[in-house]
């Protein structure tokens, strides 16, 4: 879920996020590289680049690809998708891994609630409320 907020302007962003927002970078990111949400800026991060070079006619398959398409400075753009990720709060981020666990419940709690799942009857829920920030 977290993959398909938009990265532009997201709510769950720091005080960096607006600077970042209608820079020269994220219209080549938006234009070129099609990203939108924070699962297309971690699709770009994520990509294989293999002997990639930190210039602007670095021959990895990835910038070779972006230049295609349109983007005249490949590393700048990869380095500027990081700084979007890096600008998510953690309950945001699509790179860090969410544990399935409540551990709210106690351990006679979520056993009720193993057979209650079994049984087709009513399990016991903890609901949370928190702001975009944490």
């Amino acid at each position: 879920l977290r993959e398909e907020f938009p990265i532009f302007f997201h709510y769950g962003g720091n005080e960096n996020l607006p600077k970042l927002n209608n820079s020269k970078r994220a219209k080549c990111l938006r234009d070129n590289h099609d990203m939108r949400s924070a699962g297309d800026a971690l699709e770009i991060v994520e990509r294989n680049y293999t002997n990639h070079r930190q210039r602007k006619n670095c021959a990895c398959r990835p910038c070779r690809d972006d230049g295609a398409a349109g983007c005249g400075t490949p590393n700048k753009c990869l380095e500027e998708a990081i700084k979007f990720l890096n600008c998510l709060h953690e309950k945001w981020d699509p790179c860090i891994q969410v544990h399935q666990t409540i551990p709210d419940l106690s351990k006679e709690q979520s056993s009720d609630n193993i057979e209650a799942l079994e049984e087709d009857k009513p399990v016991i829920l903890i609901l949370r409320f928190t702001s975009p920030k944490g």
